[in-house]
């Protein structure tokens, strides 16, 4: 939070004093919302006049993450909600972005953006939509906070192969390609007829 300090310069004009004010100020530090308003001083000798001094507490973005481990997990076909409750003043902007680049820690122009808001609501989740999301929350004072999400669509095994016809001759090696895909990571078992084959490499 900004510590704002303001001086009040009450210049008291009287024959006596000619042209040199007496000068009284009050200083006083601003810690919180509760010090923004209308400050008033009032001078009081024959006639009395006030002098209204308006106050606004600027104050940094801060976030409140929802779920608060940043990490959510949700079968395919079903939702996903994120959240963002930002708060500072003035009041924050909150803007959602896919993080592209997953060996990027930085926001940049190749994230995709998705939203404004505070909620990030994403419906029919595919396989696609796993990853990094990321809410940006911004009020022009201090420096914008991002808060970075997982999302995790978990989804049952789906296997496809290269060809499934391999044509070789005796004495010669035969490669069978067959690329699973799962989450959470699914057992591979191979069988030749009923005969179970232990593999020992499943990349």
């Amino acid at each position: 939070m900004f510590v704002q300090q303001i001086t009040y310069l009450l210049y008291l004009f009287s024959p006596k004093h000619g042209h040199n004010p007496l000068k009284y100020s009050i200083n006083d530090k601003l810690r919180s919302l509760k010090d923004a308003g209308d400050y008033v001083c009032q001078i009081s000798d024959r006639i009395s006049r006030d002098q209204v001094h308006t106050v606004e507490v600027l104050v940094p973005p801060s976030v409140r993450a929802s779920p608060e481990s940043r990490h959510a997990a949700a079968r395919r076909g079903g939702a996903a909600v994120l959240e963002c409750r930002a708060s500072g003043n003035p009041v924050p902007s909150v803007t959602w972005h896919k993080m592209i680049d997953s060996y990027n820690t930085h926001l940049n122009e190749s994230n995709l953006r998705l939203a404004d808001g505070p909620q990030l609501q994403l419906s029919r989740l595919e396989r696609a939509h796993s990853g990094r999301y990321a809410c940006t929350v911004d009020n022009g004072v201090g420096p914008p906070v991002v808060t970075e999400f997982q999302l995790q669509v978990l989804y049952p095994p789906e296997i496809t192969v290269e060809r499934s016809w391999v044509h070789t001759g005796e004495g010669f090696r035969a490669e069978l390609l067959c690329t699973v895909l799962a989450d959470p990571p699914a057992e591979v078992i191979t069988y030749f007829d009923e005969t179970y084959m232990q593999i020992f490499d499943h990349n």
